[in-house]
C-alpha cells in the first residue's frame, strides 16, 4: 500500500494571516511529497487472499455522433447473470502532530468501520424505487445501475452487481 502526504499551496496558507502558523516554523516554500511504501501483513485467520482479477464488461453509447466507450465491473446486464465484487476495505488509522485521532475502528458497532460494512453500499434488505420503478432488493450501487440500464435488465432479474465487504483489518 503507498500512502502519501503532501500540502497542496503552501503560499495560499502563508498569505492568508489567520492561516499562520501559531509558532515561529518557517513555510516550506518547496513543498515535497513524502511517501512510504508500507509492508504487507498477513492474513487474518479465516480471511481469503484478494483475487487479482476484476471481472469486466465493455460497451459504448453515441451521443451527438461522436461514440464513447467504457468499462464496468461486474457482468454484462444483457448476459442475465450476477456477479460478486469482492470489496476490501482497509482501514487507516490517522493520528496528526497536534494530537487528533481519527481511528475507524474505535466505537465498536458504531465505528466508522462497522457503520461501512453496514451502509447501503453493502446492504442488500433495501428495496430501490426510482423515477416510480422497482429496481429491486438489492445494494445501493446495484440499484443504480439497475435504474440506468432498466431497457436490459428490466426482464433480466438475475443480472445484478453484488458486493461483498471485506474488512481488511
Amino acid at each position: 500500500m503507498l500512502v502519501s502526504v503532501v500540502d497542496p499551496d503552501p503560499f495560499y496558507a502563508a498569505s492568508q494571516p489567520w492561516r499562520q502558523p501559531k509558532t515561529n516554523v518557517p513555510v516550506d516554500r518547496n513543498p515535497v511529497a513524502r511517501f512510504t511504501v508500507l509492508p504487507a501483513k498477513p492474513l487474518l485467520p479465516r480471511r481469503e487472499q484478494p483475487s487479482g482479477t476484476l471481472q469486466l464488461w465493455y460497451g459504448s453509447f453515441t451521443y451527438n455522433g461522436q461514440q464513447y466507450n467504457y468499462h464496468m465491473v461486474g457482468a454484462d446486464p444483457a448476459t442475465n447473470r450476477g456477479a460478486l465484487i469482492t470489496t476490501w476495505i482497509i482501514p487507516v488509522k490517522i493520528i496528526l502532530s497536534d494530537g487528533s485521532t481519527w481511528d475507524p475502528l474505535s466505537g465498536g458497532p458504531f465505528s466508522p468501520l462497522a457503520r461501512t460494512a453496514l451502509s447501503p453500499i453493502f446492504d442488500t434488505s433495501t428495496t430501490y424505487i426510482e423515477g416510480g420503478i422497482d429496481v429491486g432488493t438489492t445494494q445501493y450501487i446495484d440499484a443504480y445501475q439497475r435504474a440506468n440500464f432498466w431497457s436490459i435488465v428490466q426482464n433480466n432479474q438475475d443480472s445484478h452487481a453484488a458486493r461483498r465487504a471485506n474488512p481488511g483489518h
